[in-house]
């Protein structure tokens, strides 16, 4: 179960190339623009109070984290734009992390491709945000298929004009079903193989469009490693670093950053 609270900021640990130290000082003290940031959650509890804290309920006006006001009815909720002109390719969209994501950015205002191998579930994520009166589409694609990573991008890109924001949350976990060696391939092909192959797909567009950003799912156990697969850990442990090394050679142009959630509540597809 994740918290309402920023991917980064309080309580979180944050690994930025080679270091590892507190970061209290959450966004606002964050490296320049072309490093590698990491977030992984410490304290649920903690930073599920302390942003309520930070913007209380009865708040009539909210500063948002790039220090701009919002109006808050209680009726209606808090309206955010942060997203506003975003054009953003997300994948895995169809569930899970993936699909919560799209639809916060749809929220915030960014116009956003869905894709997830699974079509059917792609395009019921474009639906939902459409029907809460935001604006996507439903593209079914394999990240395994670098020809079918090609065809999502150029699909964004004709259907908003671009590609701002990139998102890399299709992923698999273990597949118990397979033969430890077939297990390991599968899982190493979606998460890490497939990362690359959408990223070098889009950075292209990505590049061009003035202010490409990535960022890359991976997971607590990519940092960590876990007796639960070889695969999953691994994987996630090459998403980390791949991060960092895009990072370093896409920079200023594109910047390159991870998330590394715990457990979140997911249906697999």
């Amino acid at each position: 179960m994740e918290p309402d609270a920023p991917t980064s900021g309080w309580g979180h640990q944050k690994v930025d190339g080679t270091v590892s130290r507190s970061a209290r000082h959450g966004v606002r003290g964050a490296r320049p623009a072309d490093c590698c940031r990491l977030t992984m959650p410490t304290d649920f509890g903690r930073i599920a109070a302390r942003w309520q804290g930070r913007y209380p309920l009865c708040a009539k006006r909210v500063v948002t984290e790039n220090g701009s006001y919002v109006t808050y009815d209680p009726s209606e909720g808090i309206r955010m734009t942060r997203m506003r002109g975003a054009l953003a390719l997300m994948t895995g969209a169809g569930s899970g992390i993936g699909r919560a994501t799209a639809m916060r950015f749809a929220a915030e205002g960014a116009r956003v491709a869905c894709v997830d191998r699974a079509a059917a579930a792609a395009d019921e994520t474009a639906r939902a945000i459409k029907a809460a009166g935001g604006e996507a589409f439903g593209l079914g694609a394999d990240v395994t298929d670098e020809t079918a990573c090609g065809r999502m991008v150029a699909a964004t890109v004709e259907r908003f004009g671009g590609l701002t924001t990139l998102v890399n949350s299709a992923g698999v976990g273990p597949q118990r079903e397979l033969s430890p060696t077939e297990e390991f391939r599968q899982i190493v092909a979606i998460n890490l193989t497939g990362t690359w192959q959408v990223s070098h797909a889009a950075r292209e567009a990505l590049a061009a469009s003035g202010r490409g950003s990535v960022t890359n799912l991976a997971s607590i156990y990519g940092l960590v490693g876990s007796s639960r697969s070889p695969g999953y850990a691994g994987s996630k442990g090459g998403v980390v670093n791949l991060t960092r090394q895009l990072a370093a050679e896409w920079a200023p142009a594109i910047r390159v950053n991870c998330v590394c959630p715990a457990r979140a509540t997911s249906t697999r597809r």
